[in-house]
């Protein structure tokens, strides 16, 4: 029995309204990009892109392997004359203008990042990648080829699975449900534990091309029977208006509804995926898609769409990183137009003339040896270290930035099915640190002084979770949901009781991510807590009267003028030599007006709870001012919000007091 019944079913002519909905995908993601309050779930376009490609390319797969046309080979010369031109242009293009405007960690970062899309693996690198202390997506300048590495990993696997299924008679249409049942399966038992896993998988991707490729079948398979009684609803004049009407509210619901917290793609995505399979199989009969997505102009910015993508994001990561800040609307504004520019004569006088040349082996091979110089372009930045010697008077800067220590040489183990680190000393008594972020920084000073008095300073463990506000019952952090920190702080209780070593217990967060600059409210999950502080108070006499030592860290002055890149002005208008040094840090009178009402009402936790406050703005500000730097010129902080590890170990003696067995009586 044949997959697809004979004879042959022609190639479906081109489709306008597709041309349409690229439009309105890659609309969507520049204007989330650009203007994410205007259109919060504007991302999902990228998932209408790989129901798109799914779609188009399928139908041609099936069509060349039903007419034993198909020719390995010849697909891929096809997709790399499609993707590598426009491509290899835009990586090359960053890297020469990050020549000019980059230090050396953020030049060997993108050096990295150029190879990885270049090998078109740039989502399991920004897989493994992502975590807390990831440098912001922002400033990650190739950061949207994730989307370009799944596709082209489908395209790996999926034509020769396909030609197997012809060779070997299987039933193409259930082996695609069967593969999108268990990709989406696979990103919605995800998406709870590992989000970045669910988010940049291949695995829990692949159904939304999948979904695409089920349609062209579908769409092959109703040519066929063109001339046999169809269904019921087929026959109904408005069927496609209707379906077309649902995918196109599916879709406009999904850019409006959504936004960066939700857990994405999950659940979620399947507003994308099926108002764009349902937008598709409507047709291009139909009113919306005749008259809407057929428009002129908008099937024209469908044809650019691909360098449009390509162009627009490292524009607008080049301008953050050179405002040191989200460029103002105007800025964004004319980056766009400038995307459209470039996007326009990368597809005429690049795309299109190397697209209209007949397939031949000599510009396959060129086109090959071209990406794969690309590649090595970019690995030899980053083992070069970003040519720091382009920039050695930052030097100092760019090794604060990319300093972060934590786990460093603690082991893992499990309690209660959560994640913990230790590190023994001699002394058997523990002191168990509980919070975020903000206490992994400072591990690296318990390790430096276990190194070097390990009989009289306590092991440690650390019950900690990036993002996990240290209040209990709360979950995560007003900008964070994550799972990990659900329960954290209770399981961490229970640890303390059911283990008599630990004498001594610190707990300490990135407050002021959990209580706005000049408030003492908390504000967790979206919104106003009024009974954290009486919820943390309670947690403290809760260990207080297991006999445990109790120590509150109060917060670190944190912001943009902490940030070590915070220090280097870069201006383009004197290129090429941009970069020159400004103050950074903050007034003393600014430290108060920013953080007295936090820090205040911190204190009186300690002092209600019975617990030891410890203020670190003690240690890390004199009477006028809190630096940025330390006495030797060197950042004292990593970024905005977390202090550099070198400083920690060598000198926030302040936290030293926890690792000492002192009982508080």
């Amino acid at each position: 029995m044949s997959v697809l019944p004979s004879p042959n079913p022609p190639l479906s002519p081109y489709r306008a309204d597709i041309d349409g909905l690229r439009a309105l995908a890659v609309l969507a993601v520049l204007a989330f990009h650009a203007f994410p309050h205007i259109l919060p779930g504007g991302f999902i376009g990228v998932d209408v892109f790989f129901v798109i490609s799914g779609y188009l390319i399928s139908g041609i797969l099936l069509s060349q392997n039903q007419s034993n046309t198909f020719v390995l080979w010849d697909f891929y010369t096809r997709r790399m004359r499609r993707i590598f031109p426009a491509l290899i242009l835009v990586l090359l293009a960053c890297w020469a203008f990050g020549w000019f405007v980059l230090l050396a960690d953020e030049y060997a970062q993108l050096g990295f990042h150029l190879a990885s899309s270049a090998g078109f693996i740039a989502n399991l690198v920004y897989w493994s990648e992502a975590g807390y202390f990831d440098a912001a997506a922002q400033t990650k300048i190739l950061w949207h080829l994730w989307s370009l590495g799944v596709e082209e990993q489908f395209y790996l696997v999926w034509p020769v699975f396909l030609a197997m299924a012809f060779a070997k008679h299987w039933q193409i249409g259930r082996l695609l449900i069967v593969i999108i049942i268990c990709s989406f399966a696979m990103n919605v038992l995800t998406i709870a534990n590992n989000p970045s896993a669910s988010f940049f998988s291949p695995q829990t991707r692949f159904w939304e091309l999948a979904c695409g490729a089920l349609l062209a079948y579908l769409h092959h398979y109703r040519h066929h029977y063109r001339h046999q009684p169809a269904p019921l609803l087929l026959h109904l004049k408005w069927w496609g208006l209707v379906a077309s009407s649902l995918g196109l509210v599916l879709l406009v619901s999904g850019m409006v509804i959504l936004s960066p917290s939700h857990v994405f793609p999950g659940w979620w995505v399947l507003l994308p995926v099926a108002g764009s399979v349902l937008l598709i199989g409507a047709g291009k009969g139909n009113w919306i898609n005749q008259k809407i997505l057929a428009f002129k102009p908008l099937v024209w910015i469908g044809l650019i769409s691909y360098p449009l993508y390509l162009w627009h994001w490292p524009l607008l990561a080049f301008a953050q990183i050179l405002e040191g800040n989200t460029p103002s609307e105007m800025t964004r504004l004319g980056l766009l137009a400038l995307a459209f520019l470039l996007a326009t004569l990368t597809y005429y006088c690049l795309e299109k003339p190397i697209r209209s040349q007949a397939p031949n082996k000599k510009l396959a091979t060129r086109l090959l040896a071209a990406m794969l110089i690309t590649a090595l372009l970019g690995l030899v930045t980053y083992w070069n270290g970003g040519f720091a010697s382009r920039v050695t008077q930052f030097d100092k800067i760019s090794k604060a930035s990319g300093q972060w220590d934590y786990p460093g040489k603690l082991e893992n183990f499990f309690f209660e099915g959560q994640t913990y680190r230790r590190q023994a000393s001699q002394n058997p008594e523990t002191t168990l640190w509980i919070g975020d972020s903000d206490a992994e920084q400072y591990y690296v000073r318990l390790d430096e002084l276990i190194q070097k008095s390990p009989s009289t300073t306590n092991s440690i463990v650390f019950a900690t979770g990036h993002g996990c506000a240290p209040i209990p019952a709360s979950a995560a952090a007003s900008t964070l949901t994550q799972s990990h920190c659900t329960g954290l702080l209770e399981r961490a209780l229970r640890y303390a009781g059911s283990h008599p070593e630990v004498s001594n217990v610190v707990i300490t967060g990135l407050w002021p991510q959990y209580m706005p600059p000049n408030t003492n409210q908390w504000v967790l999950n979206g919104g106003v807590d009024k009974l954290a502080s009486e919820r943390l108070i309670n947690y403290i006499k809760q260990l207080r009267a297991m006999g445990k030592t109790v120590y509150l860290i109060l917060a670190i002055p944190t912001g943009l003028e902490f940030d070590p890149k915070y220090l280097i002005e870069r201006n383009i208008r004197n290129w090429p030599q941009i970069f020159a040094i400004k103050a950074g840090g903050l007034s003393w009178e600014m430290v108060q007006k920013r953080f007295g009402l936090m820090q205040t009402e911190l204190n009186q936790i300690a002092n209600r709870a019975g617990a030891i406050a410890i203020n670190p703005m003690d240690f890390l500000c004199n009477a006028s001012e809190c630096p940025s730097l330390d006495r030797n010129g060197e950042p004292i902080y990593k970024e905005t919000g977390h202090l550099r590890p070198n400083f920690v170990r060598y000198q926030a003696n302040f936290v030293d007091i926890t690792g000492q067995t002192k009982a508080l009586k």
